[in-house]
């Protein structure tokens, strides 16, 4: 994976552990029962941008350690697979080095 790469691979991982961390602390979760406000998980390092969803929505990106949630047009299709599009976001998964990247810094499977 060239040098690029690997910075995107690592900057999604970041967003992803973020998340999990305002997940734990209960700080994604807006006034409606059941709805998570995360930080997009794209690999973009300047990407703030929230996506809101279901804390089930959220879980089933969590099942597996390749999958993110990114805002829909923030795919990079050299590098992920979109499995799913929803309302405002997408549900991708990596492939080659930068799923090993994600893999081994899951916190969920780590």
């Amino acid at each position: 994976m060239q040098g690029r790469e690997r910075h995107v691979a690592e900057n999604e991982v970041r967003f992803r552990a973020l998340n999990e961390r305002l997940r734990e602390t209960g700080a994604a979760w807006e006034g409606r029962e059941g709805v998570l406000s995360i930080v997009c998980e794209c690999g973009d390092e300047d990407c703030t941008l929230p996506i809101r969803l279901t804390s089930g929505e959220y879980e089933s990106v969590r099942a597996k350690e390749t999958q993110f949630a990114i805002v829909a047009g923030h795919v990079r299709p050299e590098v992920e697979d979109v499995l799913s599009e929803q309302e405002g976001w997408a549900l991708v998964r990596k492939r080659g080095e930068a799923a090993a990247i994600a893999a081994a810094s899951d916190p969920r499977f780590g």
